[in-house]
């Protein structure tokens, strides 16, 4: 009796897988993706250990099967800011933009911007709420 491996066919079943293997690992919530108010594909990705190439993995397969604009935030972790160069460097070369968090952006966003929603509040909300509610498609 063989494992039956599926294609994903849609953002959505991307999202909804990662959703069920969320529910089963709750001690590593590494990614999430989201679609925001104006059709943005935005991809929360962390750039430690394993996570980095789970976020670049991610990527990789949103771009192979939506047109939609996309955006990455790298969000630090640990020491590391960024993402390793050729990952981040593939990334952007399928203009995928890509924007990098840290303390100190999130604290320019706050005194400059008068926000709280930067990409590390926002990420924290996912983890803590989970993903916001799906435009149609």
């Amino acid at each position: 009796m063989g494992i039956s491996i599926n294609p994903f066919n849609s953002v959505s079943d991307i999202i909804v897988q990662r959703d069920f293997n969320r529910g089963k690992n709750k001690g590593n919530a590494s990614s999430y993706v989201t679609i925001d108010e104006n059709g943005i594909l935005q991809i929360f990705g962390k750039t430690y250990g394993a996570n980095k190439y789970e976020t670049t993995l991610l990527c990789l397969a949103i771009y192979a099967i939506s047109s939609q604009p996309m955006e990455l935030y790298e969000i630090q972790e640990k020491e590391l800011i960024k993402l390793p160069k050729d990952a981040r460097n593939v990334i952007l070369s399928l203009g995928i933009k890509v924007i990098t968090s840290n303390l100190i952006l999130e604290r320019e966003e706050f005194e400059n911007n008068d926000s709280l929603r930067s990409p590390t509040y926002i990420y924290n909300l996912l983890e803590k709420l989970g993903d916001k509610k799906m435009l149609p498609m």
